[in-house]
């Protein structure tokens, strides 16, 4: 699938609300709950593709006309009659997901650039802190197309056969519950055909 969408968000859900909340706004989740086995909260992994994430990074107002030539030519938006101009960012997309089981290396991730979900995948089940994080590329040819997660052998082998990568962090580290990793998948674009490309993952 060389048209493969991109994926532009992610997110962690431990209750109802905040699974309605996702569906809503469009949001794909894999059914596996990551706090299988540990009790607890069900725990679910989201993603969102979209054609591209523009994130608003900055916002100036203008006093007159004259000053709307040189917004416009930086890259701004006018989004209201009274001159309120926005900036935003080149289309983004995730490139590069990974996990963490305490907090000892979050000073190196976000140095790296990543993003931290900040929803605890062992919520309310004991064992470590466990958190998923994320890059962006604004490089389209890097983005992920696909998540997915494992709890068996069966299941890793089936995914590995289908061509997804696996991150070895166990999101019920600490608990006795199931092994749950997460694998992912980058299809290879129309413009990348010369030969695939699979992200690297930073686990700190």
């Amino acid at each position: 699938m060389a048209n493969a969408q991109p994926i532009t968000k992610l997110d962690v859900s431990t209750c109802k609300d905040e699974e309605q909340k996702f569906s809503a706004q469009g949001y794909q989740f894999i059914n596996v709950n990551l706090n299988q086995g540990a009790g607890g909260n069900q725990i679910f992994l989201w993603f969102k593709k979209e054609c591209g994430n523009r994130p608003v990074t900055r916002i100036e107002f203008s006093l007159n006309a004259a000053m709307k030539p040189g917004l416009a030519d930086a890259g701004y938006e006018s989004r209201t009659i009274i001159y309120l101009w926005v900036k935003r960012e080149k289309t983004s997309y995730i490139q590069e997901i990974a996990a963490t089981v305490d907090f000892t290396s979050d000073k190196h991730m976000f140095e790296l650039g990543y993003t931290r979900v900040c929803e605890d995948t062992n919520r309310n089940a004991g064992g470590n802190y466990v958190f998923i994080w994320y890059r962006r590329t604004t490089d389209k040819s890097k983005a992920l197309t696909d998540l997915n997660i494992s709890t068996s052998h069966e299941e890793e082998s089936k995914l590995q056969n289908k061509g997804y990568k696996k991150i070895s962090v166990d999101l019920n580290t600490g608990t006795k519950g199931k092994y749950v990793y997460p694998w992912y998948k980058k299809e290879p674009s129309q413009h990348s055909m010369v030969g695939p490309r699979w992200v690297s993952v930073h686990l700190g």
